[in-house]
């Protein structure tokens, strides 16, 4: 079952796409108002029965979507995953991983450009696994993170390389406006196996 967000006549909804037609679950289901509220409210086993009952209505090409998550509490991102990319930049894997973080308007949703601002002349891209999270925790073991995590989408990881190369800090090149790609939709975890198997 795949989860959007999405603007349809000025108003932001999100629903259930089959990448056809869309159910709208704003307010539908526990009275959640974005997809954000619903996972906040454990919401999905609910969601998910009133999508099976109640067919899609909505044309999902007479909508624009929106980031799957358009307000996220945090955007915490890992830097350094893939050994090609390290690679490619010259630089080693550190004991601890390079963490950095995202602010919501850095995000634009799925077939929206991303932009290279004016101040710039050099943005990267970068494809990243979004892990969407849903139990909240603190302390949790090991053997018990995967359990925390409600879904996955896609994030192009738009870099401002030549900012971000001001400094060892990552952040400055990752929270210019509109330069991080979100979606277009989040499948749920239950519905991956094995996310190392994703292509």
């Amino acid at each position: 079952m795949k989860f959007i967000s999405f603007n349809l006549k000025g108003s932001p909804r999100y629903g259930v796409t089959d990448e056809n037609t869309i159910t709208d679950l704003t307010d539908k289901v526990l009275g959640a108002r974005t997809l954000k509220d619903l996972i906040s409210k454990n919401g999905i086993p609910e969601a998910k029965k009133y999508a099976l009952e109640n067919p899609g209505k909505i044309n999902y090409n007479e909508t624009k979507l929106l980031p799957v998550i358009p307000n996220p509490g945090k955007i915490i991102c890992v830097g350094l995953n893939y050994h090609k990319h390290v690679v490619e930049t010259n630089r080693t894997i550190e004991e601890n991983p390079v963490i950095f973080h995202r602010f919501p308007d850095s995000q634009t949703a799925h077939l929206q450009y991303i932009q290279r601002p004016l101040a710039s002349t050099h943005l990267d891209f970068e494809g990243e696994l979004a892990v969407i999270m849903g139990d909240a925790g603190t302390h949790v073991k090991e053997e018990d993170a995967l359990k925390h995590i409600v879904g996955f989408s896609c994030y192009n990881d738009g870099t401002i390389r030549d900012w971000q190369q001001h400094t060892r800090q990552f952040g400055m090149g990752k929270n210019f406006q509109k330069t991080g790609g979100f979606g277009p939709h989040m499948v749920l975890a239950e519905n991956v196996p094995d996310y190392r198997a994703l292509s």
